[in-house]
């Protein structure tokens, strides 16, 4: 059960998150609500992982909040069944099969072994499960750090860059998976560079640069906000646009 119905299940407030001199978010407010895929985009180096490392209780903010169902991650009760995060795919032990990390990460966070198991199916990795990962594609690692990200069952997801390495048979298996999970009414930020990808699965667009907010707003508003030519642009064209754009698109 959330800890609180009424609120968005993943909430940024007036996030700031400073380095030193370097300023990596500066005031960000955003909301990723239930039931949407909220597609997070940025040049490297604009705060998409920094923002979602702070949602996990893995860096402090400087000032602001990020909330996940009302509540800060170091509050919540049982976690892995709030949120599940994949952030970084090649984060493994080479030596553990796929089927023995799952089931560690399983037993720590309370999840039954079966679980892990059902996963791995689900993923495609039920052939390669008793395998080392350390021989295993980035397509694969992938596929097993979406595993982990939905060990728990939660209702929220931040997945960072999970499309990289996916060949084309695993990017139209990530669409269903995605579009499925969105229809379960879960909670979805997904940080991508594939643009294209991304205009077939997002809701809403949040665009970061240098660590603010230039545009929060629907897909089908971009998309449909072309230039005074009439021209419909797609989303990487109207990114581009936005970087060099005076004023935060906001609806």
């Amino acid at each position: 059960m959330r800890s609180d119905p009424t609120a968005p299940d993943l909430a940024f407030t007036s996030l700031t998150k400073r380095f030193g001199a370097v300023v990596a978010l500066d005031d960000v407010t955003f909301t990723a609500p239930p039931g949407t895929v909220t597609a997070l985009v940025g040049p490297n180096g604009s705060g998409k992982t920094t923002l979602m490392r702070v949602a996990l209780g893995l860096a402090t903010p400087t000032s602001g909040q990020a909330l996940v169902a009302g509540r800060r991650y170091r509050h919540l009760d049982e976690p892995l069944t709030r949120i599940g995060a994949l952030l970084d795919a090649c984060a493994l032990n080479p030596g553990l099969t796929g089927r023995t990390h799952l089931r560690w990460l399983a037993a720590a966070g309370g999840v039954p072994a079966a679980r892990a198991d059902a996963l791995l199916e689900q993923v495609g990795l039920g052939a390669a499960a008793r395998r080392r990962v350390g021989g295993w594609s980035l397509g694969m690692k992938q596929r097993l750090g979406l595993a982990v990200a939905l060990l728990g069952d939660p209702p929220v997801l931040m997945l960072d860059e999970p499309m990289n390495g996916l060949d084309p048979e695993g990017m139209a298996w990530f669409r269903g998976l995605v579009r499925g999970l969105r229809a379960e009414g879960r909670s979805i930020l997904l940080s991508s560079h594939l643009m294209r990808e991304l205009e077939g699965i997002a809701d809403r667009v949040v665009v970061l640069n240098r660590g603010r907010i230039v545009a929060d707003t629907s897909m089908a508003s971009l998309l449909a906000d072309g230039p005074d030519t009439g021209d419909r642009p797609g989303l990487e064209n109207a990114y581009l646009r936005l970087l060099t754009a005076p004023a935060q698109v906001r609806s």
